[in-house]
Order: structure tokens, then sequence, then C-alpha cells
């Protein structure tokens, strides 16, 4: 997937979480996404997971690119 197909997909699933406030990825951490998975839906759900768990331990509303590069 290219940028914009990982976005939506990435958005679809916290979605379909249905958290009480999803955290939000910026346009650093979705290119960063993109890069590292390739738009490997599989990778890109190891990669986000990571990343959320960082997000929560650092107490961070949004997930930046530094943040998933991190993670």
């Amino acid at each position: 997937m290219d940028q914009p197909e990982t976005k939506a997909y990435i958005e679809h699933r916290l979605r379909v979480a249905q958290g009480s406030q999803p955290p939000r990825f910026d346009a650093a951490a979705y290119d960063t996404i993109t890069d590292l998975t390739g738009g490997v839906p599989r990778v890109i759900n190891l990669v986000c997971d990571r990343s959320l768990m960082l997000g929560a331990q650092l107490t961070a509303a949004d997930i930046t690119g530094d943040m998933v590069s991190a993670a």
C-alpha cells in the first residue's frame, strides 16, 4: 500500500478498535510507517502496536514520526 492507503488502513483499524479517544498519528508518522513497512498490513499492525505502546508510556496525545522510528 502507498501512504494514502496506509493512512486509511490505520484509521479504519482505530475506528474498529473504538477506543474512548483514539490516538492521532501525525503526517510524519504515516510517512514513517509506510517507509518502514513497505505497506504490508501485518507489518503495519506490528509497527502501530509498538508505536501506540510507546505513546502510552510517554502519555502522548499524538504519535509522531520520531516515536514510530523509536518504537
